[in-house]
Parts: structure tokens; sequence; C-alpha cells
């Protein structure tokens, strides 16, 4: 006996099968191939769209990384320039 879902396919004949398969079509458990080709399409795109999300992510990440180093660099020069030459000797004007 052949049973599919539990359901003795052989028993009930063809009108049972029919029905199991449009039961199945309801609750979206057959889906036509078309379908299920564009829904793999669309996973695909998806997966690439986030490995180039991915990539943006990482090049941010370095210039954001390159900029605060930049920014140290910058803020220390503008507090060297804030305190004014160094008066502790050394060859300045009397």
């Amino acid at each position: 006996m052949m049973l599919i879902d539990g359901i003795p396919v052989v028993e009930y004949g063809p009108p049972a099968l029919l029905a199991l398969v449009v039961l199945m079509i309801l609750t979206g458990r057959l889906v036509p191939r078309r379908t299920y080709d564009d829904k793999v399409h669309e996973a695909q795109e998806w997966r690439t769209e986030s490995r180039i999300k991915d990539q943006q992510i990482i090049e941010k990440d370095s210039q954001i990384q390159h900029l605060s180093e930049v920014g140290r660099t910058v803020e220390s020069i503008m507090r060297s320039i804030q305190k004014g030459p160094d008066n502790s000797g050394g060859g300045g004007c009397p």
C-alpha cells in the first residue's frame, strides 16, 4: 500500500490523488516550477547584493579608520599650535 502524507493513495484511487495534489497546491507544499525558479533567482540576487554590501561596509570601515588616524594627527597639530612656541630655551627671539 502506497502512502503519501499518511493517506493510502492506492486504496482510494485517482480521485484521492487529485484531491491530494489540489490540497498540496492550496497549502503551498506543491508549487509550479516557474515559481520555484523565480524564488531561487531572487535568493541568488539577494546573496549577490549582500556580498556587495558586505564589501562596501568593509571599505567604509577602512576609510573610517584612516580618517580617524588623520583626525588624531590634525588634533595633535592643532593642540601644539594652541600651546604656542616652547619657551624652554633654544634659539628663539629674546
